[in-house]
């Protein structure tokens, strides 16, 4: 049945195309040729399993990367999963009429159905497995992008710059200013820093250490550090986490901050 692997191929990529026509049809021609492909090597692993006793199918891999084709023809996780569980349905189809054509004994005939389905179980798991990571790599990036345009630098005068904080501070958030935005400032010769907290709601001890990290840093670069924009709550909880704001000037808002340095 495996000795001629292109028929194979053609046969099992047929009858899925006949069996479920919203899958397969009016496919372009890379996209027949993806999943002609995927197919054969998939058969092809198989062949290798079934005349190797010490082939298990653990170490599948394909010679070529699925995912790069497949996003680049629009598909999805879920439509390469549904091609190759309808592959695998129709090649053991193919093998019961195998066995019953040919009288196969029974014991045979499940070893081959149980290492097919172990190879497309594996295939369907590994191409999970790298659809996954690489949507996490896709995030990660995403999100750092995201947390460095969150604090961006302002230039307001040749050197005075402003970090207009809005929204919520977390460690993320705070590391990006502190490990990205405070080199840049270096960099921008900047020698007045004014963080504006104008948007700035609550905050936790947490965070205040951390501001009080980026202003030890700030002052070892030679910059002067500005708070604007407290409102009364933020004052209050400083007030009673007993923090001392004395590095910092601090000013009503960036307006008055303008006017003083």
């Amino acid at each position: 049945m495996f000795e001629d692997l292109t028929s194979l191929t053609s046969k099992i990529y047929t009858k899925t195309h006949l069996a479920d026509n919203d899958l397969l049809e009016n496919l372009s021609e890379k996209e027949e040729t993806l999943h002609w492909t995927l197919l054969n090597e998939i058969l092809l692993q198989l062949k290798l399993t079934l005349t190797d006793e010490t082939q298990q199918g653990e170490s599948f891999t394909l010679d070529f990367d699925i995912l790069d084709e497949a996003t680049e023809l629009g598909m999805g996780i879920f439509d390469l999963i549904e091609l190759l569980s309808n592959y695998r349905y129709e090649l053991l189809l193919a093998y019961q009429e195998l066995c019953e054509k040919n009288n196969f004994h029974s014991k045979d005939c499940n070893r081959l159905s149980n290492k097919t389905v172990r190879i497309f179980d594996e295939a369907i798991l590994q191409t999970s497995i790298k659809y996954t990571k690489r949507h996490e790599n896709h995030l990660s990036l995403a999100e750092k992008e995201i947390l460095s345009l969150s604090a961006p630098i302002v230039p307001i005068k040749e050197d005075v710059s402003v970090i207009p904080l809005v929204g919520s501070l977390n460690s993320q958030r705070l590391d990006t200013i502190f490990n990205v935005t405070l080199p840049n400032v270096a960099e921008a010769k900047v020698e007045t820093l004014i963080l504006d907290f104008s948007g700035i709601y609550s905050f936790d001890t947490f965070v205040a250490g951390k501001i009080f990290d980026i202003s030890k840093t700030l002052k070892i670069l030679g910059v002067d550090s500005v708070i604007t924009g407290l409102r009364p709550e933020l004052a209050q909880t400083i007030v009673q986490l007993g923090l001392n704001l004395n590095t910092f000037t601090i000013y009503k808002d960036v307006k008055t901050a303008l006017r003083k340095v």
